[in-house]
C-alpha cells in the first residue's frame, strides 16, 4: 500500500518537472502584462496534463513481460510519457489549446472579433489535425 502511495508522488513529481510547468505564480506575473499570453500559457499546460495522462492510460492497456518491470522502468515510462506529451503539445497538439482559450474567452464576455486574434480563434479538432496533416479523411 505504501509502495503505491510512494509511487504516484514519485510519478507527480516526475511529471511536473519534466513537463516544466510554470508555476501559477509565474503565469500570474504574466497576466499581469499580457493576459492573451498567460491564458494561452495555462491552456497549453492543460493540454500537455490531457496528453500525457492519455499516454499513460493506453499505456495501462498493453500487457507487461515481468521481465522489463520495476520502479526504475516505470518511472523512465512516466518521464517518457510526459516528454512526448509536452512534444506533442509543442507541436500544435490536438487544437485543445485553441477550443479551451476560445470558450473561456466566451464565458468571459470576449466575443468581439477584434479582441480574438486569428491565432487564438478555436476550431474543431478535426479540422485543426486535417491542416497538420494528421488526419486519416
Amino acid at each position: 500500500m505504501f509502495n503505491s502511495i510512494n509511487s504516484d508522488i514519485s510519478s507527480a513529481q516526475v511529471a511536473n518537472s519534466s513537463l516544466q510547468l510554470r508555476s501559477g505564480a509565474e503565469i500570474k506575473s504574466l497576466a499581469k502584462t499580457d493576459q492573451a499570453e498567460a491564458l494561452k500559457e495555462a491552456t497549453k499546460q492543460f493540454e500537455a496534463l490531457f496528453v500525457q495522462m492519455m499516454l499513460k492510460s493506453m499505456r495501462a492497456t498493453v500487457s507487461e513481460s515481468s521481465l522489463f518491470t520495476s520502479s526504475a522502468t516505470n518511472t523512465f515510462k512516466e518521464m517518457q510519457d510526459a516528454e512526448v506529451a509536452k512534444q506533442i503539445t509543442a507541436s500544435g497538439g490536438f487544437g485543445m489549446t485553441e477550443q479551451f482559450m476560445g470558450s473561456i474567452m466566451r464565458q468571459a464576455g470576449v466575443t468581439n472579433s477584434n479582441e480574438i486574434s486569428n491565432d487564438n480563434k478555436p476550431q474543431s479538432t478535426v479540422n485543426h489535425l486535417r491542416e497538420r496533416g494528421l488526419s486519416a479523411n
